[in-house]
């Protein structure tokens, strides 16, 4: 029903066990990322973002892991998608802001740089939950960049000047 759903009106999708065995991969992962938010299963691990003419780190990129999963760590590009697909990309978004903000800001002038999904980016409340993010956390936000896909900046150019 799901699939024929998403392929459009008017059209006849015959049973196929290989489509439930996808949507039961998919539901199993969405109840294991709730499951993992309240279980502390995720972590946010750091990039180093080094100035190519100094050689100075003068910044971190947060990124999204979850190796503490009981069926193994999972890589993102294996629950990232399913995440945005069925709105825990939001509780997974606001996770990682607020461990890295809360996590770096002890150090002084490091530059953090962390993922949003578009989804996260069009959300209207999302300005003000960084901003409460921020103020929890007192991290400055002169040190935050949030980093959103190329082609939804193209897309959507009035959202790529938000902070300016």
């Amino acid at each position: 029903m799901y699939h024929s759903k998403k392929t459009g009106k008017g059209r006849t999708t015959w049973y196929d066990e290989a489509l439930s065995d996808a949507r039961q991969y998919q539901l199993n992962i969405e109840n294991g990322i709730r499951q993992g938010l309240e279980n502390e299963e995720f972590d946010v691990w750091y990039q180093p973002i080094v100035n190519a003419d100094t050689l100075v780190m003068e910044g971190v990129e947060a990124l999204l892991r979850w190796p503490r999963r009981p069926q193994g760590a999972l890589p993102p590009d294996a629950f990232i998608g399913i995440a945005e697909s069925s709105g825990l990309i939001y509780a997974l978004g606001q996770f990682v802001l607020e461990r890295a903000c809360s996590e770096l800001q002890p150090l002084d002038d490091l530059l953090l740089s962390v993922n949003i999904s578009p989804a996260q980016f069009r959300d209207p409340e999302f300005e003000s939950r960084v901003v409460q993010v921020l103020g929890r956390c007192h991290f400055p936000a002169r040190r935050l960049q949030l980093e959103v896909t190329e082609s939804y900046v193209l897309e959507n150019p009035e959202r790529g000047e938000v902070g300016h």
